[in-house]
């Protein structure tokens, strides 16, 4: 795995940077790539995996054993696929809520037994 540059986007917020959406994987690499500098020192993989849990924690998402084993493989892939399923998880907790689906009306069969 290569290690993405470190740059981030010029002139992209760092809470934008973070978040996406993401264009291309060069801005999604440009992305972790900054967040991966704002902890040096900490292995590649535990970067990836301080990212995609600090998403799941900003969103308010529950883990279980199985969700923490999925995140920790998903780590052990390139920061900026990390990146884009992190900000996946803070862009879809952010989301303002869908509008509650109207109740569809039941439709009764025709026919003889069948009241109206």
């Amino acid at each position: 795995m290569a290690r993405p540059a470190r740059s981030q986007q010029a002139g992209a917020s760092p809470a934008a940077a973070r978040c996406g959406p993401y264009q291309t994987e060069r801005e999604a690499a440009g992305a972790a790539g900054a967040m991966h500098a704002a902890a040096p020192g900490i292995p590649l993989a535990a970067g990836n995996h301080q990212m995609l849990t600090q998403a799941c924690a900003a969103a308010r998402v529950q883990l279980g054993d199985f969700d923490r084993r999925i995140l920790t493989w998903l780590a052990g892939w390139e920061p900026a696929t990390c990146a884009v399923v992190a900000g996946l998880i803070r862009r879809a907790a952010a989301a303002p809520p869908s509008p509650p689906r109207a109740a569809g009306r039941k439709k009764v069969p025709d026919g003889p037994g069948h009241a109206r």
